[in-house]
C-alpha cells in the first residue's frame, strides 16, 4: 500500500509541477520574437548557417533540429521557441527532482525540483531564450550519471552512460562540453573505474560530441575556419570586461561581482531557510556530496567570472547546483511543527519567486524578469504597428541606430524593406561597420552613408531627444509610434548621426531600393584583365555578421558586372581563389552565399565572360593585362 501511494504520489507531482511550468509561461509569453538571439533561431530554422548567424556561434546544432521538428507541425517560429523552452524547463525540473532525490531524499527532490522551477532566472529563459534551458538540462543529466556511478552498482556502466549523455547532450549547448568536463574526469577518477574503462568513456563522449561537431565544420568550411569563427566569436563578446581576454582591473571585477550576483540573488525567495537548517549543514556535505556539489559547480562558475559571462540566464549551468541546496534547506527547517513548516515554507518560497519575477528587489534580478520580457515585447509590437502605417504611405526605408528595437528584428518581420544598421552605444558594436540589409542580404557601406531618396526614412533609436535633434536640421521631422520619420531631405545634405556621416537624397540609390537592389557604390568600378577573367583589387571586411567575415565580388558581364557576395572567413581556400579572379563593382544582384563549403566552391567555379573594354576605359595601374 505504501509503495502505491508513494507512485501515486509521483505521478501526480509529475503532472502537476509540468502544468505548472506550462502555465507560468504561457502567461507570461511574448507575442514577437523579442530579442535578436531569438531571430537567429528563427532564421536557423529556414537554413542553418552559423557562418551567417542563423543561429550566432557556436551553432546549437540539436537545438536547432528540434525546433526544425516543431516547425513540421507548429510552422510559427515564436511558437517553435515557446514549446522548446517548454520542453527544456520541464525536462529541466524533472531531472533535478530525481537527482535530488538520489543524493539527499524524497523530500530534498520535491522542494529542489520546485525552487528550480520558480527560479526567476530559469523562468525568464524559458521565455525569452529558450535554448539557456538546456544548461540546466545538460548539467543535471551529467551530474545525476555522475552521482550515480559513484554511488551505485555497476560504476563502468554509468560512467559510459555519463560520457555519452555529455557529448550528445551538449549539442544543444556546445560551451558545455567544456564546462562539465571536470565533472566527467573528477568523476572517473574518484570512481576509480580504471584506464581502459576512463578511455573508453571519454572516446564514446568524443564520438557523440563529434557527431554535431562535423556538422558545425562542415558548414564553417573546415577546421580552421570553424575554430576561427567560434574563438573570434568568443573573443569579441568578451575581450571589453573578463579578465581572460585583457580587461582593464575594474571590468574584469565587475564580471566577477556579477558572476556572485547571477548565481546567489535568485536564491532570495528561500536564503532565510538556511538560518533554520544551518545546524545540518554538515550532514549536506557528507557521504561525498559536498566534493561533488564543489567539482559541479566551481568549473563552470570559474569560466564564467574569468572568461565569459555575458546574460544573466548564461549562469543556468550553474542554478541547479544552488537550486538543489535550496530543496535541502527547505526539507531541513528546524521548526517545532516540521510537517506543517515545510510546506509552509515551500508556499512562501514560490510567493517569494513570484514577486521576484514581477517586482525585482535588486537591480541584477531585472534583466530577468517579467518587465524585461514585456518591455521588449511592448516595444516590437510599437514599432511594428508604426512600420505598418509607414508603409501605407508608400515606399520606406529603417535606420536602426542603438533602438531597442534590433535590426535583425525589424528585417526579419520585413524582408523587403530596406534597413541601414548604424552601430551604436549597444556593446561590440564598435567592430562593426554600418551595412544595408534587405531579402536577407547584407551589403557593407563606407562613410560618408547615402540615404535613398524616397518616400519615408524611419528611424528607429534609443528613447529620448537625440536623435529628432539631429534630424529636424535637414530635413521635416514627425513622430509615428516610436519612429522618427523624416521626409524628402534636402538632396546632398549632409549630417551626423553619432560618430557616422551621411549624406540624403541620392536618386540613385533610391532607384536600387525601389528595385530592391542595394547601393555599394554610386558609379561603377572600371576592372583589371587576366585570361579574359575580372581581376580582384579590392577586398574588405563586411561587418555586422561578424568581423572575420570579408566580401568579395565575382563575375563579369558585357555592360555591368554581376556582383556576388561571399561570407566565410578570410583564410578559406575559396576566399583566396575568388580573390585571384573576382573584381568589385557596381552592384547589380546580391547573393550571401554564407560559410558554406558547398555553395562557396560553388562560386569558386563559376565561368566569367570576358568583359568588354569601353571607351575611354583605361586599367588600374600596377593591374596585371
Amino acid at each position: 500500500m505504501a509503495e502505491y501511494m508513494r507512485i501515486r504520489r509521483e505521478i501526480v507531482f509529475a503532472f502537476g509541477i509540468t502544468a505548472a511550468v506550462a502555465a507560468s509561461r504561457a502567461i507570461y509569453a511574448p507575442n514577437y520574437l523579442v530579442n535578436f538571439d531569438a531571430v537567429n533561431f528563427a532564421l536557423a530554422i529556414r537554413e542553418f548557417n552559423p557562418g551567417l548567424h542563423q543561429p550566432q556561434p557556436p551553432g546549437y546544432p540539436l537545438f536547432v533540429l528540434l525546433l526544425k521538428s516543431l516547425d513540421l507541425v507548429l510552422r510559427h517560429a515564436r511558437l517553435d521557441l515557446l514549446v522548446s523552452g517548454l520542453i527544456g524547463s520541464t525536462a529541466a525540473v524533472l531531472l533535478l527532482w530525481g537527482l535530488g532525490n538520489a543524493i539527499y531524499g524524497e523530500a530534498e527532490g520535491y522542494l529542489g525540483a520546485l525552487v528550480l522551477a520558480a527560479n526567476p532566472v530559469f523562468w525568464y529563459a524559458g521565455l525569452a531564450n529558450p535554448v539557456r534551458t538546456y544548461l540546466a538540462v545538460i548539467s543535471i543529466a551529467t551530474a545525476w550519471a555522475g552521482w550515480n556511478c559513484l554511488h551505485k552498482q555497476s560504476p563502468g556502466i554509468w560512467f559510459y552512460a555519463m560520457g555519452a549523455s555529455l557529448g550528445l547532450l551538449s549539442g544543444f549547448r556546445p560551451e558545455t562540453v567544456i564546462l562539465l568536463a571536470p565533472l566527467f574526469v573528477g568523476v572517473g577518477l574518484r570512481a576509480r573505474v580504471g584506464a581502459a574503462r576512463f578511455a573508453l568513456a571519454a572516446l564514446l563522449l568524443a564520438a557523440c560530441a563529434g557527431s554535431w561537431i562535423s556538422v558545425l565544420v562542415y558548414k564553417a568550411g573546415g577546421l580552421q575556419p570553424f575554430l576561427e569563427l567560434h574563438f573570434g566569436y568568443l573573443k569579441v563578446n568578451s575581450q571589453d570586461y573578463t579578465l581572460a581576454f585583457g580587461a582593464s582591473r575594474m571590468a574584469a571585477l565587475e564580471t566577477v561581482r556579477r558572476s556572485f550576483a547571477w548565481n546567489f540573488l535568485p536564491a532570495i525567495p528561500w536564503a532565510w531557510a538556511l538560518l533554520f537548517a544551518w545546524s545540518q549543514v554538515l550532514s549536506a556535505v557528507s557521504r561525498g556530496r559536498g566534493w561533488f556539489i564543489a567539482i559541479w559547480f566551481l568549473p563552470p562558475f570559474l569560466f564564467h567570472a574569468l572568461v565569459h559571462l555575458r546574460d544573466i540566464d548564461q549562469t543556468l549551468v550553474t542554478t541547479p547546483v544552488v537550486s538543489l541546496i535550496g530543496g535541502w534547506a527547505l526539507a531541513n527547517l528546524k521548526w517545532p511543527k516540521r510537517r506543517l513548516a515545510v510546506p509552509a515554507a515551500a508556499v512562501a518560497m514560490l510567493a517569494l519567486s513570484f514577486y521576484c519575477f514581477r517586482r525585482p528587489p535588486v537591480a541584477d534580478l531585472r534583466l530577468a524578469s517579467n518587465g524585461t520580457v514585456r518591455y521588449a515585447n511592448d516595444w516590437m509590437r510599437a514599432t511594428r504597428s508604426a512600420v505598418d502605417t509607414l508603409q501605407a504611405e508608400g515606399p520606406l526605408a529603417i535606420v536602426c541606430y542603438g533602438s531597442v528595437v534590433t535590426w535583425r528584428q525589424i528585417s526579419y518581420y520585413y524582408p523587403d524593406t530596406p534597413v541601414l544598421y548604424l552601430p551604436g552605444v549597444e556593446k561590440g558594436s564598435e567592430t562593426i561597420s554600418p551595412f544595408w540589409t534587405l531579402h536577407r542580404r547584407i551589403i557593407a557601406v563606407a562613410d560618408p552613408i547615402t540615404l535613398p531618396e524616397i518616400g519615408n526614412i524611419a528611424w528607429s533609436g534609443a528613447p529620448g531627444p537625440g536623435m529628432r535633434e539631429a534630424l529636424v536640421r535637414v530635413a521635416p521631422v514627425r513622430e509615428v509610434g516610436p519612429l522618427v520619420v523624416t521626409t524628402r531631405a534636402s538632396k546632398g545634405s549632409r549630417f551626423r548621426m553619432g560618430k557616422w556621416n551621411l549624406v540624403a537624397g541620392s536618386t540613385q540609390a533610391g532607384r536600387l531600393m525601389k528595385s530592391a537592389r542595394l547601393p555599394v557604390r554610386s558609379q561603377p568600378r572600371p576592372c583589371s584583365v587576366r585570361n579574359g577573367n575580372p581581376v580582384i583589387t579590392e577586398y574588405h571586411r563586411a561587418g555586422g555578421v561578424t568581423d572575420d567575415h570579408v566580401v568579395v565580388a565575382v563575375g563579369g558581364g558585357r555592360r555591368h558586372h554581376h556582383v556576388e557576395l561571399v561570407q566565410t572567413g578570410t583564410n578559406h581556400p575559396g576566399v583566396r581563389q575568388l580573390r585571384s579572379r573576382a573584381q568589385g563593382t557596381r552592384l547589380i544582384r546580391s547573393d550571401v552565399l554564407g560559410n558554406d563549403r558547398r555553395r562557396v566552391q560553388q562560386a569558386t567555379r563559376l565561368r566569367h565572360r570576358p568583359v568588354r573594354q569601353r571607351r575611354g576605359w583605361q586599367p588600374e595601374p600596377g593591374a596585371e593585362q
